[in-house]
């Protein structure tokens, strides 16, 4: 998804700098997914819509998988079938049994989003986590409320007048050992936390939803 976040050049390579390091210092020898183009894959697809045909790739597949849904189902649908397809080509057919939708692989991760671009969930996915409150063996909710608490992300939707929706879900099995996440996660943005759920947590998938009489409202989970 293409980023609204403007850093200058210094910034953004101190970022991507300290970043890589994060991840070299701490996952050294870790298996993390990763969403690879060439990556081989069977599927069988029967009339599935875009939020059940995400949900296969991340779920079943073991992709992981960023999803922004805005509005209520278009009603598209695919049936289709093949073995040994690379992700790439199914993404094309992808493309064209879901002509509203851009399904494009950043960070390992596939992110699945609206061909018109949300600025509201754009500038949620760019705003920065700086002050997170984690602990490690924390589940799901509690870190995607903490996200919602974080100062940056709390006032850009105060500010927009949108509410950050706390609804329950099944799954309560995200954590992260003490130094996955930096205490003080000043230089990561939402965006960043959410790759690291998706590609070194227990989840596949994340997914934002925007909804509402006026769209008001904005539910993240994972």
């Amino acid at each position: 998804m293409e980023s609204i976040c403007s850093l200058n050049s210094v910034v953004k390579y101190a970022v991507a700098l300290l970043c890589i390091c994060l991840v070299t210092a701490l996952h050294a020898g870790a298996t993390a997914r990763k969403a690879d183009p060439d990556a081989t894959l069977n599927v069988n697809f029967d009339k599935l819509g875009l939020v059940t045909v995400v949900s296969v790739l991340a779920q079943d597949k073991g992709i992981p998988v960023g999803y922004v849904k805005n509005g209520p189902d278009d009603g598209a649908r695919i049936t289709f079938s093949a073995n040994g397809i690379k992700l790439k080509d199914l993404l094309v057919v992808l493309e064209q049994s879901f002509p509203d939708s851009v399904f494009e692989i950043s960070e390992n991760v596939l992110e699945v989003f609206p061909k018109k671009q949300d600025p509201i969930v754009e500038g949620f996915l760019c705003s920065s986590t700086e002050r997170l409150d984690i602990r490690a063996n924390n589940n799901w909710s509690f870190l995607r409320d903490a996200i919602y608490e974080a100062p940056s992300v709390r006032k850009f939707l105060e500010e927009r007048r949108i509410e950050a929706v706390k609804a329950y879900s099944t799954h309560n099995d995200i954590a992260f050992s003490d130094e996955a996440i930096p205490l003080d996660p000043s230089t990561l943005t939402v965006r960043q936390i959410l790759t690291k759920v998706v590609t070194e947590g227990t989840s596949s998938m994340w997914q934002i939803s925007r909804y509402g009489k006026k769209n008001e409202k904005l539910l993240l989970s994972f």
